[in-house]
């Protein structure tokens, strides 16, 4: 499983067009973005990522997307297009 999620990753930080729009870390499934909007944007396309305020309701909105091992190719294609048009 390992093997492929670092496949994933690569795979989506390969093709991402805009990865300033993410901080990440090598080999780290976790990207995350200030863009509050992506979230709702995404989940209109029937995608829904990671979204909330830590460590309290009222403190920073924290949006991030995870890859793991069991998205293929096709899930993460549909969802870097997404991002891409954004």
């Amino acid at each position: 499983a390992n093997i492929q999620l670092q496949k994933n990753i690569q795979y989506f930080v390969n093709e991402l067009k805009n990865q300033e729009m993410f901080t990440f870390t090598e080999k780290f499934p976790v990207f995350c973005t200030d863009q509050k909007e992506l979230s709702s944007y995404l989940e209109m396309n029937k995608i829904r990522i990671s979204q909330f305020a830590y460590p309290s309701p009222k403190d920073k909105i924290y949006t991030r997307i995870i890859v793991n091992a069991l998205h293929t190719e096709n899930d993460l294609g549909i969802l870097l297009d997404l991002i891409n048009k954004y």
